[in-house]
């Protein structure tokens, strides 16, 4: 049957309806009253793996990415980055004591160096020549300093004793002497070099990993978290400029997406999900997150602070009238 006022009606319930769903002192007990039934809600009837896998392949859809995370994300990066790079706050006023303590106790505690990180750090080329090139600088200088041939307590020394007699023809055939063995010694030197500088860096390794809980090595540690403390956060950024910024933001999210849709992820996502159904299906979803140590009951004013500006803006537009009209209108004709 179709009643010949049904429009209008429909319209005026829709409008009266929507109106009092837009009042924020009614949103606010509207949320929490939701807010109270999701608790209520047994776990298993909240959430389901094919909805949740479908989600996340929605999410990381080249359009969604390319469309909607990769700019946003940009922009809210470089937005930060740019308020950083002026910002001369030091680092440490972000940081209170009771997290300072927490802090200190992490990095002072045994056995948290990486051995294998550290080996691979440092058993590198790049990290052999490097010590390669100090340890022959260090003997250039030390056979400057020693070498009898031309340190001053040595040949040239005594030479200079004897006067011009002595230090003249003899001073001249000593500095040949000198350059002859210095010209023999330099290849030799690096020859040498050559083997001593990977075994050093092995060595060097070593002795990271079994002094790393010594008490010079946690003193070290406590004087970098205290050196980053007392940087301004402009100085931390000043290197990265734009370009950079955007080409780790992109990486970031070029790791994310792929991450998310390997296969593994999706088998340990659907484990995890699994283990809580089979352990926790049937009890509310209250007493899901009191288990796993989420006690605090939700601000549910906060909340409808936050979501009632979206709210409003749906309840007031004219598709959620039209829905609404057309709801009403098949209940009235029904």
């Amino acid at each position: 049957m179709t009643l010949p006022d049904a429009d209008a009606i429909a319209d005026k319930q829709a409008r009266h309806v929507l109106a009092r769903l837009a009042d924020e002192e009614a949103f606010k007990k509207d949320v929490k009253s939701a807010i109270e039934a999701v608790l209520a809600t047994p776990f298993a009837d909240l959430v389901e793996h094919a909805r949740l896998e479908a989600t996340i392949a929605a999410a990381i859809h080249r359009d969604q990415v390319e469309g909607a995370a990769r700019p946003v994300g940009r922009a809210i990066q470089l937005g930060t980055l740019h308020a950083a790079q002026k910002d001369e706050t030091k680092l440490g006023a972000f940081v209170p004591e009771k997290a300072r303590k927490k802090i200190e106790e992490l990095v002072t505690r045994p056995k948290t160096v990486n051995e294998k990180l550290i080996r691979q750090l440092l058993e590198q080329e790049a990290m052999e020549e490097t010590l390669r090139d100090v340890i022959f600088d260090a003997l250039k200088e030390f056979n400057e300093k020693v070498n009898p041939f031309v340190a001053e307590w040595g040949l040239p020394g005594i030479l200079k004793k004897l006067g011009p007699f002595g230090f003249g023809p003899l001073g001249k055939s000593m500095e040949n002497v000198r350059v002859e063995f210095d010209k023999r010694l330099e290849p030799e030197m690096r020859k040498f070099l050559q083997g001593f500088s990977r075994r050093a860096v092995r060595r060097m390794g070593d002795l990271v990993v079994q002094n790393s809980d010594d008490a010079k090595f946690m003193a070290l540690r406590k004087s970098m978290i205290a050196w980053l403390y007392d940087q301004q956060i402009k100085e931390l950024v000043g290197g990265v400029d734009d370009e950079t910024a955007k080409a780790w933001h992109d990486i970031g999210i070029d790791i994310a997406e792929h991450a998310l849709a390997l296969d593994s992820s999706k088998a340990q996502r659907k484990q995890v999900l699994e283990a809580l159904l089979r352990d926790h299906g049937r009890e509310p979803l209250r007493t899901v997150l009191e288990k796993h140590g989420l006690k605090a009951a939700p601000d549910t004013d906060a909340i409808a602070r936050a979501a009632f500006p979206a709210a409003k803006a749906f309840f007031t537009s004219d598709a959620a009238r039209a829905r609404l009209t057309t709801l009403l209108r098949e209940a009235l004709e029904a």
